[in-house]
């Protein structure tokens, strides 16, 4: 779907269980990832395996969904709101992907796994109810 939609981008794509996959540490540029993380039982592994296919100098990025907490209250009133108000506008989206909910970490877990696995990583709450996680690979 990607090579269709972007067929002059400059982007070797490939398609794959990036966990599982046997590619060489530091093989991408890049590597996004996003709606995944929270399908898997163990974020942290994840964040490892991730980190690892970066080459030095090249980004990490990650966008996922945390499970909510108690002190996450007024984040998750906002999100709720702004997820009604965007399905009422454009509809909702409606997926193929096997659902995992709740999501395994909660935004406190997320954050200290990034940062333990990757330090210097930022994470940041996002609307929706989603996060960020961008790290750069050392050079």
């Amino acid at each position: 779907m990607a090579r269709a939609r972007f067929p002059d981008a400059k982007v070797t794509w490939c398609c794959g269980d990036a966990l599982t996959k046997p590619f060489e540490r530091g093989s991408f540029d890049a590597v996004v990832s996003n709606a995944t993380l929270h399908h898997l039982p163990d974020g942290k592994v994840a964040h490892h395996r991730l980190s690892e296919l970066v080459r030095p100098g090249g980004t990490l990025a990650v966008v996922g969904i945390a499970r909510r907490e108690g002190r996450d209250l007024p984040w998750a009133v906002a999100a709720w709101t702004a997820i009604g108000i965007a399905t009422r506008v454009r509809q909702k989206w409606a997926h193929t992907a096997p659902q995992a909910w709740p999501p395994p970490e909660t935004f406190r877990q997320v954050r200290r796994n990034a940062n333990e696995v990757m330090p210097g990583s930022r994470v940041t709450r996002l609307l929706l109810g989603r996060y960020l996680i961008v790290w750069h690979a050392p050079s």
